[in-house]
């Protein structure tokens, strides 16, 4: 927080996210053309913005150290990491959000409740859209064989935890041709990153899908992701991101190793 406005930092790679939200004044990078600049680099960054507050969502201790660094005068988090000397607004941490159903979104939002006082609820979630991602969207679909008008829907198998969570190549297969026999009127489209690719093509391989993986910046995803009538998908951004347009959606939670 700045004189009464409200920045977030955030990596260059999800900055998309934020941009265009009401709510938010200034979005900050906190890398370098896309590289970390490490602690003390970012504290630095921090410091030239003197920025009055800070709201740590992390629960890391780097997190705290880098606000200490930066000399922001409030400092408000969980003291968790032991990093309660860092905070000058400590909150106690009552319970583990891993070993709990609390949402993380409640989780940050008792951040809140415990400097402010009770909040007013749910906050609605905001993802800004932009007529150039609507426009490059368009033109990749059309090269992809995908008609955005019409009804399609959107399988995004692959994560950024790499193998850990995903459901297997056949599985998603069977799922495809299911929606297929079922779903005559409805197209089929795959989803992901560049990494995502080889597990794309394989699911999609001989089944007439559209594939976008590694095609798509976030502005486009986005769009290929509220224009859906379906989304498909396991624990990754691509259900966040689902939720926050309010497109129906399927989110498949679990490991492929169990052990994992």
């Amino acid at each position: 927080c700045k004189r009464g406005r409200g920045s977030v930092g955030s990596s260059s790679g999800v900055a998309r996210i934020y941009e265009g939200n009401p709510a938010i004044d200034r979005l900050l990078h906190l890398d370098a053309g896309g590289q970390p600049v490490g602690p003390l680099g970012l504290a630095r960054v921090l410091r030239r913005e003197r920025y009055d507050a800070a709201f740590l969502l992390q629960r890391a201790f780097e997190a705290a150290f880098v606000a200490f660094a930066a000399r922001i005068p409030v400092r408000i988090g969980y003291d968790s990491d032991h990093r309660r000397l860092l905070l000058t607004h400590p909150v106690k941490e009552r319970w583990k959000i891993r070993t709990t159903s609390q949402h993380q979104a409640d989780y940050y939002l008792e951040l809140l409740e415990k400097t402010f006082g009770p909040h007013p609820g749910k906050f609605p979630m905001h993802i800004g859209r932009k007529d150039e991602d609507r426009r490059s969207l368009a033109t990749v679909a059309a090269a992809r064989g995908l008609d955005v008008e019409r009804p399609y829907a959107l399988l995004a198998p692959g994560s950024s935890q790499g193998e850990a969570k995903r459901w297997d190549v056949e599985r998603w297969r069977s799922l495809v041709e299911r929606l297929r026999a079922e779903e005559s009127g409805l197209a089929l489209a795959l989803a992901g990153s560049p990494d995502d690719a080889p597990l794309c093509a394989q699911i999609g391989e001989g089944l007439g899908v559209c594939d976008f993986s590694g095609r798509t910046g976030l502005g486009e995803l986005i769009e290929l992701t509220a224009a859906a009538r379906l989304v498909v998908t396991i624990d990754s951004g691509n259900a966040h991101l689902a939720a926050a347009l309010g497109v129906p959606l399927v989110a498949l939670f679990g490991s492929t190793n169990p052990a994992a």
